[in-house]
């Protein structure tokens, strides 16, 4: 790698087991392996039962079977300035043709990046970033038509 040049790790994760891939929540698995971020949080009042307030829990390692911790705030950190972004999908391209193809890709930039990718660098899938030191924004991608979906 050049100095100055964006770096991009993409992973597939058509191999994984199903419940590292499909849980559903938000955010997901590849984005809560880069930022300290776990769950969503919902706050309620008991008398009123109105949401008084909301945000992600605060996650920066996860501990193996055996113990060892694992980080997962790395994008936070300094020594992985020199990865741009991962991209990740956890389909198969086989028997997609009725998708895009990329609509299911995750794009989660490195807030910390000595070479930051433009938002929408990939036209199709979502794209996540690390917003205000501890929320995260997602925005949708559609080709040509863009939406933004949720910050957290």
């Amino acid at each position: 790698m050049k100095p100055g040049q964006a770096t991009v790790i993409a992973i597939s994760g058509v191999a994984l087991p199903w419940r590292y891939k499909y849980s559903g929540g938000y955010p997901p698995e590849v984005v809560r392996a880069v930022y300290p971020a776990n769950h969503r949080v919902v706050e309620i009042d008991k008398r009123t039962l109105e949401c008084t307030g909301q945000y992600l829990e605060y996650r920066d390692k996860i501990w193996k079977a055996r113990g060892a911790d694992v980080a997962t705030d790395v994008f936070l950190n300094p020594s992985f300035a020199h990865v741009s972004a991962i991209l990740y999908d956890e389909g198969c391209w086989v028997g997609q043709s009725k998708h895009h193809p990329g609509v299911d890709f995750k794009v989660v930039h490195n807030p910390n990046a000595t070479a930051v990718l433009p938002d929408g660098w990939y036209p199709e899938g979502d794209e996540y970033w690390w917003r205000e030191g501890d929320s995260i924004e997602r925005r949708r991608n559609r080709r040509n038509s863009e939406q933004k979906v949720a910050s957290d």
